[in-house]
């Protein structure tokens, strides 16, 4: 027995320095990629643009990307949901077609975002708004508009309807955000946890891991399903960049973390009964908050908040469109297009 004891704590201390020895090396080499990593950022964001689609403007102490692509009467401008790296890109989809059906696009990219700077002012409703209202000043372009608002950034259309709301024609909301669903404890929790999520993949994106990602699982951010509707390379090129330097920025970390404020400062807001309104939903949206309601997770009806907003039936709708959530710009964008130009 005594012989045993000795053998197996041989054994432990082998396995414990076999151990050390491999968490070592995980170190050195997670310190290495950080390295490699912030390097190329570095080099990255101060390179010259080629594409065409850097075009800062001032708004407050810094500087916005904006781009305007296309002509004509109606001037449409595409906000982002939460945490998109390159808005630029994403919704290439739309501002092509768009500007090929005679319209002015104007795509934002909050600060943060894309090539824009970053900031440390407050990410509050009002405040975004105002960041649009200045951006689109800055970059001349004149109202009249139809918002096409993403996600998160139906918060900040909202707040700028009771604004400005002179400067909108049309409203467009693509699986948006319904402040008065924060009053079920199943969507405060999620919530809460996507803040606490987001905070913490922005501490591990200095080790550079999504750039990694997208090359070797790009499914996790549809560059897959990008390559096969017809993105070149130099936009793949680009959007991987921005996966590198843009993934859940500092700017972003603050505005997820005023998501449940923001929410709970617009649970009584209605469409102004002047204000053609299209929301759109996606399938998989629906989808998933009724297989939620089947395991009595939440209470939630996603169609009677959305009919909740309306104020005006003759020109305010709801439309469903086949696809997953947050992802329509990709699985579906003709029927993204139908909603916005009828």
């Amino acid at each position: 027995m005594k012989k045993f004891l000795v053998v197996l704590n041989i054994m432990w201390e082998h396995l414990k320095s076999i151990l050390i020895a491999v968490l070592i090396g995980m170190a050195i080499i997670i310190s290495l990629s950080s390295i490699i990593h912030n390097v190329l950022k570095i080099r990255e964001i101060y390179a010259e643009d080629t594409t065409g689609y850097k075009n800062l403007v001032t708004v407050g102490k810094t500087r916005l990307n904006v781009r305007v692509e296309g002509e004509g009467e109606q001037t449409v401008v595409i906000l982002p949901d939460f945490a998109e790296c390159s808005p630029i890109v994403k919704y290439k989809t739309y501002s092509n077609r768009l500007s090929e059906l005679n319209c002015k696009v104007v795509t934002i990219e909050y600060f943060g975002y894309g090539y824009s700077l970053s900031s440390k002012d407050e990410r509050t409703n009002i405040k975004l708004a105002q960041e649009i209202k200045s951006a689109l000043t800055s970059a001349n372009v004149d109202s009249p508009y139809t918002f096409v608002a993403n996600g998160t950034s139906s918060l900040y259309a909202y707040m700028y309807s009771n604004l400005y709301p002179e400067d909108l024609q049309k409203l467009v909301v693509i699986d948006g955000v319904y402040p008065s669903s924060i009053k079920d404890k199943y969507t405060e929790k999620y919530v809460d946890d996507l803040t606490t999520n987001a905070v913490i993949t922005s501490y591990a994106e200095l080790s550079g891991y999504a750039r990694i990602l997208s090359y070797i699982n790009p499914a996790v951010f549809h560059i897959d399903q990008m390559k096969e509707i017809g993105f070149d390379k130099v936009d793949i090129k680009t959007y991987r960049k921005m996966i590198a330097n843009r993934y859940y920025t500092g700017t972003m970390k603050r505005e997820i973390k005023e998501l449940k404020t923001n929410m709970q400062n617009l649970q009584s807001y209605q469409y102004p009964s002047f204000l053609t309104v299209n929301q759109v939903l996606s399938t998989g949206y629906i989808d998933e908050v009724k297989q939620l309601v089947k395991e009595n997770k939440t209470k939630t009806n996603l169609e009677k908040y959305a009919n909740d907003m309306i104020t005006n039936a003759d020109i305010q709708d709801v439309v469903t469109v086949e696809g997953k959530k947050s992802n329509l710009s990709l699985d579906n964008p003709d029927k993204v297009i139908e909603a916005i130009l009828n």
